[in-house]
């Protein structure tokens, strides 16, 4: 498998396919947010560059443009299927704000490690009176 970014190629071995799904909920129905939710590889990977560029590999997986917000409900991802390498993780980056004032609202990791399986994992990031409910379904290579 190969992970890319603009200037350089990561080759990667053994790699699980991790189909995500992402849901915000919010305890006022009426909550208006905006912002970001990233995904990156954990444990300590090897991307092969400087600390400095291992940004380049984050991938953006939602964002909201100028002036859009969202409300509760499952959110559409830009992209949702990753190769993660086996013996790393899946990281799930989230900051969210208030769309009104621009208060901060969510904003934390959850990490998620590969499974021997190849079950579906459930995790959260949560705040005060919101969080971000994700899920990953995991497929192994075929004779893991």
């Amino acid at each position: 498998m190969v992970f890319s970014a603009p200037d350089s190629i990561v080759f990667m071995e053994y790699c699980v396919d991790a189909a995500l799904e992402v849901e915000f909920v919010a305890t006022s129905k009426e909550k208006k947010v905006a912002g970001r939710v990233m995904a990156y590889y954990g444990k300590n990977f090897d991307y092969g560059c400087p600390p400095a560029k291992k940004d380049l590999y984050n991938a953006m997986i939602f964002e909201t443009k100028p002036h859009v917000y969202f409300k509760s409900g499952k959110i559409n991802l830009m992209r949702s299927v990753f190769a993660v390498p086996a013996k790393f993780s899946l990281v799930i980056d989230a900051n969210l704000r208030d769309f009104t004032s621009g208060d901060i609202v969510l904003s934390g990791t959850y990490e998620f490690l590969v499974p021997r399986d190849g079950s579906s994992s459930i995790g959260s990031i949560v705040s005060n009176d919101c969080s971000l409910n994700l899920k990953v379904d995991w497929k192994l290579p075929c004779g893991a």
